[in-house]
């Protein structure tokens, strides 16, 4: 089997259907050895901001020494950057040698598992494979039934910040959606950002051994196009190349995750370079200064929010044009409302993904807040057309899907 074969093996008979539970990845599991209760886990779950936190944890760690897996979703730049070891993502020939070997399981079950459950199953095994010291992993979708939390033994669990998303299928308040986001904790301790009312209410009823983020000890915040650097508790002049306000609560929270691996007996003594050298993509992703273009993954209104607050900051002097892909099954009503006076003109592109709202369904809901929209039939002639605006910037946002295509288009990583 080769990298492609193997690609495709995975993909067969993906319905494009969100599919809960965890018989399948367990059984697959089991196959394999339970890989995943192998390797000293750091889970994640929440709405927004898993990449950044996961992001800065393992780079911090692999700073300190450490041999660290990461597994993330959905792809963004290229198909394999969601498996990583210490940055370098798994190679072509690995890939399709371990996908092999899983096949093998896989043809066996009665119930296939869907291509979420087989790349889960591959993360894991990937990571016993090479000897991982830490494996630093993200919840595809809520935690409790998502494929990843087939693992019970986890070194401690992370919960970024809770706001109502998939809601179709983790519930339609904060407080379900946070019963199913801690799932994942199955008696570890649980590192959590400062969260709404709500969501604390749950989390200081349900979980013992709890540690909250406190962003009132953000102090000293210095934001530019160059670096971030800011306090939080005892650290002082700590710096980021991640753009925005907001990562600076995403850095701060990973920040408490190192301080409680210490307390755990885990000796990490590189926190400063860590946090330094972390990068992770969409995230107010300054990709050109001339002309200003950014990629940014908010495709929410919590997300929103955050990239208006960026955009009000960085940009208040600037004209912008905006390049807009969304899912038909987010919240892109609210995501548009807040955005769109923000914008000289809009450009809305259908993304490649079988969930992906039609650009012109997305015009028209533009055009309630801002008339000087358009409908592209591609992410490029969007781009063209809003480098042909004369705008001073470009922001292009919404689904981590569609984003990948604006990379490639602008001379990123190819998406193979």
């Amino acid at each position: 089997m080769d990298y492609l074969q193997a690609r495709d093996y995975i993909a067969n008979g993906n319905s494009g259907k969100i599919v809960l539970g965890l018989d399948r990845v367990r059984k697959l599991c089991e196959f394999l050895g339970n890989p995943q209760d192998k390797v000293k886990l750091i889970h994640i779950s929440g709405t927004n901001g898993k990449g950044s936190v996961g992001t800065f944890i393992a780079s911090v760690l692999t700073a300190s020494g450490y041999k660290v897996g990461r597994y993330t979703s959905p792809d963004v730049l290229n198909y394999r950057d969601k498996f990583s070891i210490n940055g370098q993502w798994i190679s072509e020939d690995e890939f399709a040698s371990l996908t092999d070997v899983i096949s093998r399981f896989v043809d066996k079950m009665p119930d296939r598992p869907t291509p979420f459950e087989i790349e889960t199953a591959l993360a894991y095994y990937y990571f016993e494979q090479n000897d991982c010291d830490f494996a630093v992993v993200e919840c595809g979708m809520g935690g409790k039934e998502d494929a990843t939390n087939v693992a019970d033994n986890k070194v401690l669990s992370v919960l970024t910040s809770v706001a109502l998303d998939h809601t179709q299928f983790l519930g339609d308040t904060l407080e379900k959606i946070t019963e199913q986001k801690i799932g994942i904790v199955k008696g570890s301790p649980l590192v959590s950002a400062s969260q709404y009312p709500e969501v604390l209410a749950v989390l200081k009823d349900k979980i013992s051994d709890l540690t909250l983020a406190d962003v009132s000890k953000i102090v000293n915040t210095k934001l530019s196009f160059e670096e971030t650097i800011f306090d939080y508790k005892e650290y002082k002049n700590i710096k980021i190349k991640m753009l925005g306000k907001f990562q600076c609560e995403n850095a701060a929270l990973a920040l408490e995750v190192i301080d409680k691996l210490k307390e755990l007996g885990y000796e990490i003594d590189n926190v400063y370079e860590g946090m330094e050298k972390a990068l992770w993509p969409c995230r107010f992703d300054l990709v050109s200064t001339e002309p200003i273009i950014i990629i940014d993954g908010a495709h929410n209104p919590h997300g929103a929010l955050a990239l208006r607050e960026n955009i009000q900051y960085y940009l208040t002097e600037h004209t912008i044009a905006f390049v807009m892909g969304v899912l038909a099954d987010k919240d892109y009503e609210s995501l548009v409302e807040i955005t769109a006076s923000l914008a000289t003109s809009i450009y809305t592109v259908t993304p490649n993904n079988q969930r992906g709202l039609s650009a012109e369904k997305l015009a028209e809901c533009v055009k309630l807040h801002n008339k000087n929209v358009q409908a592209m039939s591609s992410i490029e002639r969007a781009i063209d057309n809003a480098l042909a605006d004369g705008c001073e910037a470009i922001i292009i946002f919404g689904s981590l899907s569609f984003l990948n295509e604006a990379y490639k288009f602008l001379g990123g990583e190819t998406i193979d």
